[in-house]
């Protein structure tokens, strides 16, 4: 390579770390209050990894929480937080160095890949590299990381394993691999551990209530030619409102005024109802679903926008439709804490699809 290009891949190599954001040795700016973290969510994670000496922010007094961290960026912040000791080579691609530092380290497979580092590091390939910076041995999924702490969801438990990873992000990840590498305790983020049975299991409801679902989706029949199918079953405590998987459905319960649904675990059920026409009348969809178990509980009612059967009241078996939707049911928290004190669970929830009695949990 000529004397040219050389200095022009070096000058080059030079502007893309400056324009990262992140420096290699302790930062002269610790104590500098970046005029974009002031009440932010990670300003005590930033301020630390600051401190620590392996981000920076930028010439403007900003660190721009909210801008996306390339793969080639987080490696490096990890390689840099853990103390790794890499000398990056003049002629070559500024990142290699870290990831071989960090393939080294078995904290990075030796297929990792070296290509396209220039693109947003996901989520799930952060919990990835998390998971392995903590424990070698860890299968280095999603769920790892959610489980010990490393990651929480971004809202209300949602995971969002494909969205791009911010810089606030990305450090507040990395405090936590250096806590968990020193030896603390992390707490994993309830809503997140919600999420995870939701989305693997369809139910979060023994984590609350300590029964053991079956696996949905499972289905009913109902008469000739219903099917109701049962997708999931989701566990919500009104008084969390929106911090919790699908607290958004309580934006459309019904409001009451003699009942205070803060008393009350609800239960919310996505089913499914298809109809083939063969049969006639109209029925309201809560006729075939609804608790089968001797316990006494309350309909919560969501508006026309999200119930199974949209702005009417029932559905009419003679014609050929689909209706999906939520279909919602409360019992008393005394009620389910008394069945704890005696039995350390709550009772078995027995469901009525259609004709069918299917166990939901037991």
């Amino acid at each position: 390579m000529n004397k040219i290009k050389l200095q022009s891949l070096i000058i080059a190599s030079a502007l893309v770390l400056l324009s990262s954001g992140i420096s290699y040795g302790a930062s002269e700016k610790n104590e500098i209050k970046f005029m974009d973290m002031k009440d932010h969510w990670a300003n005590v994670p930033v301020k630390d990894g600051v401190a620590k000496g392996y981000v920076d922010g930028y010439e403007d007094g900003t660190f721009k929480p909210d801008k996306e961290v390339t793969r080639a960026e987080f490696i490096k912040l990890v390689s840099a937080a853990l103390g790794q000791k890499v000398d990056p080579e003049q002629g070559s691609l500024w990142y290699l160095a870290y990831v071989r530092a960090m393939k080294e380290e078995g904290i990075l497979s030796q297929h990792f890949y070296e290509d396209d580092m220039g693109y947003p590091m996901i989520r799930a390939e952060m919990a990835m590299v998390a998971s392995k910076a903590v424990d070698k041995e860890s299968d280095g999924t999603l769920e790892f990381a959610v489980k010990t702490g490393l990651l929480n969801g971004v809202g209300g438990g949602e995971l969002d394993e494909m969205g791009v990873t911010t810089r606030a992000q990305a450090i507040t990840v990395i405090e936590r691999i250096l806590a968990k590498r020193a030896g603390k305790a992390l707490v994993a983020d309830e809503a997140s551990l919600d999420m995870l049975d939701i989305k693997s299991i369809g139910t979060n409801i023994e984590r609350h209530w300590n029964i053991k679902p079956i696996a949905l989706p499972v289905t009913g029949k109902w008469g000739n030619g219903v099917a109701i199918k049962l997708n999931k079953v989701v566990y919500l405590d009104y008084a969390k409102a929106h911090d919790q998987p699908y607290g958004y459905l309580f934006d459309v319960v019904r409001k009451y005024d003699d009942i205070d649904l803060t008393t009350y675990d609800v239960l919310a059920f996505e089913i499914e109802m298809s109809v083939d026409g063969t049969d006639s009348g109209v029925y309201a969809y809560r006729d075939l679903f609804k608790p089968n178990t001797a316990v006494q509980h309350l309909n919560v009612d969501f508006n026309a926008s999200i119930n199974p059967t949209g702005k009417v009241a029932g559905f009419d078996a003679g014609k050929q439709a689909t209706y999906k939707g939520w279909v919602g049911y409360g019992v008393k928290k005394s009620i389910k804490q008394a069945q704890f004190a005696d039995k350390g669970k709550s009772r078995p929830l027995e469901m009525r699809i259609g004709n069918d009695i299917i166990m939901i949990a037991e």
